[in-house]
């Protein structure tokens, strides 16, 4: 069904008695359609997503990529017009910008775009840089009715200003955790034995898709300078994604290979399981860490490690609800972390409190999901209700 927050809206949606219509790419060994927990799901065919080569082709693609999906996106529409209804055009994601308006235009229906975060905060100021990120600029800048970006800690509130997005449109939010998660009798010696692992060691856990801009790699390659100090440490890595072949490379020519466990994909309902297990979180991603996995793993108690970048620091204080590493040079950036988990992994007082504080502040300040898909089902009936007078 994809992403955690994409299926809870459309759950949440589907709980409340609408009728709901997913159109979404078609993906290698998907059916072009289903029916799925009352969710009726149509994927089209894109046959531009596929295309690899010069950093000029991918480009290209694209841009053909987004113009196709809108433009079938439309023409599907119309054709389920003919049939029934509609209320609201809800699109998740720059990928459907332009058609969300157009629907939301041709139906006289509420409009919302929906950004999973941004990428352009590093990028303003750069003419270069903001184009590549066409679809982004375009979801900010489309006049829907609302716009929702997530509150990720990659700084959609200060791009939303800098492309003049009015306040009143938008929805600044941060995601919903599932608070029921923790388990403080978690029986972790025999989670360590159905893994084959000693159950003597600590685990540093990241919880990730594999792809470039997470930087994994700075964890690979903080793992030498910590086994020299402490060997009864274990690192487990789940997630699964295009990088880590490179990843797995990386963790044999530094002969580390015997301390890192890469896990792979997991179903959610199971990721549960490593949070409770482990001793320390490590999140060390580019733009921002404030990820579902860094909010779970504070309202599971553990002790986090994390790089300050984009509103990070939010979140995380530094020696009060967790480890923050400066940003810098590479190789200040893997230095600080080797530091700052070999600080946390050789004091057991230090790495309880700081789990404990963060836990802490994960109950006072999150919202549980039905609490987050609520408060957003009720703006959208306002909406409707609203076009409706």
């Amino acid at each position: 069904m994809g992403a955690e927050s994409d299926y809870n809206i459309l759950n949440g949606m589907v709980k409340m008695g609408w009728r709901v219509v997913h159109i979404t790419p078609l993906d290698k060994g998907q059916d072009p359609s289903e029916i799925f927990e009352g969710i009726k799901i149509i994927r089209i065919k894109n046959p531009f997503i596929y295309l690899q080569g010069t950093f000029v082709l991918q480009f290209l693609s694209q841009v053909m990529s987004w113009f196709l999906f809108n433009f079938r996106s439309l023409a599907l529409i119309r054709r389920l017009s003919r049939n029934e209804s509609f209320d609201l055009v809800y699109g998740h994601t720059a990928l459907s910008g332009p058609a969300t308006y157009l629907v939301g235009r041709m139906y006289r229906i509420p409009s919302i775009i929906r950004l999973y975060g941004t990428f352009l905060y590093p990028c303003l100021g750069s003419c270069h840089r903001m184009l590549l990120n066409f679809q982004e600029i375009i979801g900010f800048r489309l006049p829907v009715t609302q716009l929702i970006v997530t509150n990720d800690g990659t700084q959609g509130d200060k791009v939303a200003k800098e492309l003049g997005v009015p306040n009143k449109k938008l929805r600044f939010w941060r995601n919903g955790v599932d608070k029921q998660m923790y388990n403080p009798d978690f029986d972790t010696n025999e989670f360590m034995k159905e893994l084959g692992l000693d159950y003597k060691n600590r685990i540093v856990l990241a919880v990730s898709r594999l792809v470039s801009w997470k930087r994994l790699d700075r964890l690979v390659k903080a793992v030498p300078s910590i086994i020299l100090q402490d060997r009864k440490v274990v690192f487990i890595v789940v997630g699964d994604g295009p990088e880590r072949k490179a990843l797995e490379t990386l963790t044999q020519n530094l002969e580390v290979s015997q301390y890192i466990r890469f896990i792979g994909a997991v179903p959610h309902e199971n990721v549960a399981d490593y949070m409770n297990a482990a001793d320390i979180f490590v999140s060390v991603n580019d733009l921002s860490n404030v990820s579902n996995g860094l909010i779970e793993a504070m309202v599971c108690g553990k002790c986090i490690v994390t790089l300050d970048t984009g509103d990070t620091g939010e979140l995380i204080k530094e020696s009060k609800t967790g480890r923050l590493v400066r940003v810098g040079k590479e190789d200040e950036i893997v230095s600080e972390l080797s530091k700052a988990i070999l600080d946390v992994l050789q004091d057991d007082y230090l790495r309880t409190r700081l789990g404990y504080n963060a836990r802490i502040y994960a109950q006072e300040h999150f919202q549980t999901w039905e609490e987050r898909i609520t408060m957003e089902i009720k703006q959208l009936e306002g909406l409707i209700a609203q076009n409706n007078r």
